[in-house]
Parts: structure tokens; sequence; C-alpha cells
């Protein structure tokens, strides 16, 4: 057991024990005699003997705005992070091309580990790099086959949906996680006056009065985008209109809305006044797979396409959906909807 874990039965369940009880304080759920029993532990006094041997502390005295070695499951939330001031030690991701620190200092010692890495692989890395706190969400968890049990061995795990909630609930999360509400409130409050001005001057243009739809390519699918990444900029903070199918979507399930996916040949029936495209290449680094969609005839004959009104962007600037991120979409619109 010992040499597939790096502990003894005893001491790994304690491990275990004494990390849910973290989480279970992080999140204010119950008393500690509550979360004794929670963990598997008979009362409070015997889980404070325990958490003091783990961590050299009592229960009470667990202060969260120490974390300083926290790593975090895919790139999104260490943009998060690095906003609230603190650098993560380790990202858990297949990709860094959205981690976002424009207008934040540079990242001087993270480090990235390949979500394609085995479990027993991640957790002998966050083991190494002495990590305190785990940020994930269950389905990305789920999507690496990251199993929460499994790393719960290492470190306490805060999960912090993704798809359910948007990105500022994102970012008041993670900040109250580490007890930084007050700097992402800050920052939010600036973001809100950003978005007014931008609002007001895209209303007065000629965008206000169209139908505006992101179409997403990529090799294997066909996309209309709703409430979530470019999307929440054009729709939500601009207030710019959507074709009605997918307004219809937005409303009901607002930013867990992400989008449809669609045939070419209904292409007609969400194509707007104007049409914001962008492409994702392939494993290769090609986008020839989107000559099937501007060759196809459904294209040609739509009203933006033969008008011009057809914009390209991309991905790298538009997709990712992080508040730095997002903050330089919204300047990029504004530039896109009010230029000549």
């Amino acid at each position: 057991f010992k040499q597939l874990t790096g502990f003894s039965p005893s001491d790994y369940l304690s491990r275990l024990r004494v990390h849910r009880a973290k989480e279970l304080l992080i999140s204010g759920s119950g008393t500690l005699r509550e979360i004794a029993l929670k963990v598997g532990y008979k009362d409070e006094f015997y889980l404070s003997r325990r958490f003091k041997q783990e961590t050299g502390a009592a229960p009470s005295a667990y202060n969260r705005g120490t974390f300083q070695r926290v790593a975090v499951l895919l790139t999104p939330y260490a943009s998060h992070l690095l906003l609230l001031g603190l650098e993560p030690a380790v990202i858990i991701s297949d990709s860094s091309e959205y981690l976002n620190t424009s207008g934040l200092q540079s990242p001087q010692t993270m480090r990235f580990i390949n979500a394609d890495c085995s479990a027993e692989q991640v957790k002998s890395l966050l083991l190494d790099n002495n990590i305190e706190l785990i940020i994930a969400a269950n389905q990305h968890l789920d999507e690496y086959g990251l199993n929460a049990e499994q790393l719960r061995a290492v470190a306490p795990i805060v999960e912090i949906s993704w798809m359910e909630l948007g990105w500022k609930e994102h970012l008041r999360l993670i900040a109250q996680v580490i007890q930084r509400r007050d700097r992402a409130e800050q920052w939010l409050t600036e973001y809100q006056r950003e978005e007014q001005l931008a609002r007001s001057l895209v209303q007065q243009s000629r965008a206000a009065q169209e139908i505006i739809t992101i179409l997403v390519i990529k090799p294997e699918h066909l996309l209309v985008y709703g409430a979530r990444n470019v999307g929440c900029v054009v729709y939500q903070s601009l207030g710019l209109q959507p074709p009605s199918r997918i307004k219809e979507d937005m409303e009901k399930l607002g930013d867990k809305f992400h989008s449809i996916p669609i045939m070419i040949s209904e292409l007609p029936q969400y194509a707007g006044d104007r049409i914001l495209v962008i492409v994702f290449p392939d494993a290769k680094g090609s986008t020839a797979h989107s000559d099937v969609i501007f060759k196809s005839n459904y294209w040609s004959q739509l009203p933006a396409v033969q008008q011009g009104n057809v914009h390209l962007l991309s991905h790298d600037e538009w997709i990712p959906y992080n508040p730095v991120s997002i903050r330089l979409q919204l300047q990029r619109a504004v530039s896109l909807f009010t230029s000549n």
C-alpha cells in the first residue's frame, strides 16, 4: 500500500479525513462536531487531535487566507487566481493557450502538469509540489479521469462548478475560498463601469439594430454560441440581439447555455444581419475544414455574407472565459462594432 500511495493505510485514511474536514471548514458546512461525524470521527475532540497532528493547528485556527501552494485543474481558474493576486503553484491542463495575464504580473514559478497524465502521476507531482489546496470542477475531474477521492489524499479539493456558473460567480467563489472577496468585488465594480460605457457606445452603432450570430467552426462541429465565451460580451455586456432561437435558450438557461450544434443546412435559420465567425484549427493547426462551410451554397446565399457583414475572429482572443480575457473581449467588441 505504501509503495503505491506513499503512505501507510492509517496515515492515508487520516489524510483523507482531515482534508475532507478542511473542505467542509472552507465551505462553512456545519459545526465542528457535525464535520467530525461526517468525516468518520466520533466527536470534535478526536477530530481536533488528528487535525493538529496533520497540520500543526487546531480546526478553529485553520486560516484559509494563508494558502500559498494552490493547484487548479484547467487554465481559466488560474487566471482567476492571478487576478486575485495569488499565483497558482500548479496548473493541471491539456493546454496553456488560454491563460491570460494581460495587465497582471506574468507567472514566475507556476508549473504545468499535463492533464493526460495518469491519476497516479498527477498525485505524485502534486505531492512533490507541496500542494495545500486543489481547485477544480467535477466536470473536468471526470473528463480527465481524476477522481476527487484519489486526489483528496494530496490536498483538500474545492469544487467550483464550471458550466453551472458564469465567470463572475467563478471569481466570487474562488475569492471567497482564499479570503480575497474585497479584491474580487473591487475588480467587478470597475468592470461594471467599463461595461456600462461600452454598452452605451455600441448601442449608438448600427449593430444595435441588427441580429448578431456567433458561428464557431470546429473540425467536428458547427456551433452557434449563446451566453458564454464571446456570447457573454456580445449579448449580455453589450445588449446586442441574438437569433431568436438562441435568445429563447438564453432566457431559459442563462449562463448555462453555451452553444447549440447545427447542420450546415440550418445556417439560414440562425444567420442574422451580422455574423461573427471563429474557426478552431484541427490537431495539426489547419483550418481547411472550414472550407466546407465557406464554399457551400448555404453560406454564399446568406444575406450577411452577400452584404459583407461577416467578421472572422481569432479563437485565441475571443473564446477564453475568465475575467481578464472577458475584459479584453469587451474592449475588442467596442472597436469591432463602432469602427467604420
